[in-house]
């Protein structure tokens, strides 16, 4: 995320080295877009190799440049550009990622973000991020989606805030905590999962999920109406999976 600012006194040797993996699928969840974010890592900025090598992404002087080299046939081109739209499709290699992982690396940033008061009901979230044990809910829940904006303000530094639902609230069939992260060109929202005093919500007919107007995207249809609407992921998968 290009964090320089943020750290955490409270993390030992073995549990960085164990979120590092879970980092690692974040990063390649979001493939060629963290070099048009101009994300900047302890390495430099992230280089991106097209199919077959055939284009370089890359950054230089604070802007992103693309290389292409001329392919010897018209496979597997390095961009396609649609005449009636004026739209560029750049075809890139793709990186492998665990869905489980990159959702863990966002929680965790969320738990540590709690004060104390909060910590003891989401102790099945720690043991879990930890993997000492599994969080008993089924794959589809809500709770495992990760929902995205990508585009609009380039955010050159992180930027996160830990959501509290409200006393007055505390009838309402939601989450006690919501993360909001933006980076780069990302925007995600999750709801930290395994709080113990939200088990009641599971047993409802329905889970409401308050996403941000930051995340949502909103735009006219062919009636002249306006649609909004989520880019939502389920991130519950254990099986290596390609962005």
């Amino acid at each position: 995320m290009g964090n320089k600012k943020y750290f955490s006194n409270c993390e030992c040797d073995s549990c960085n080295e164990h979120f590092s993996l879970y980092e690692t699928s974040l990063s390649n969840y979001g493939g060629i877009l963290n070099t048009f974010s101009r994300i900047k890592g302890k390495k430099g900025y992230a280089k991106h190799k097209g199919v077959n090598e055939q284009s370089e992404t890359f950054v230089e002087n604070n802007q992103v440049r693309i290389i292409i080299n001329e392919p010897s046939s018209n496979e597997n081109l390095a961009f396609e550009f649609d005449e009636k739209t004026n739209l560029i499709t750049i075809n890139t290699n793709k990186y492998s990622y665990t869905p489980i992982h990159a959702l863990k690396s966002l929680v965790k940033i969320g738990f540590c973000m709690l004060d104390q008061t909060s910590l003891q009901p989401y102790d099945y979230t720690r043991k879990w991020l930890i993997e000492q044990s599994e969080l008993k809910l089924p794959s589809n829940n809500p709770l495992y989606y990760l929902y995205r904006r990508i585009g609009g303000r380039l955010f050159p530094h992180p930027w996160a805030v830990l959501y509290k639902k409200r006393k007055e609230f505390s009838s309402a069939p939601c989450p006690t905590h919501s993360l909001l992260v933006f980076y780069g060109l990302f925007g995600y929202q999750i709801f930290l999962p395994g709080n113990i005093l939200d088990n009641w919500i599971h047993d409802r007919n329905r889970i409401v999920l308050p996403i941000v107007n930051q995340i949502s995207i909103t735009k006219n249809n062919n009636n002249q109406k306006i649609i909004t609407s989520v880019e939502k992921t389920n991130l519950s998968s254990h099986e290596v999976k390609i962005s």
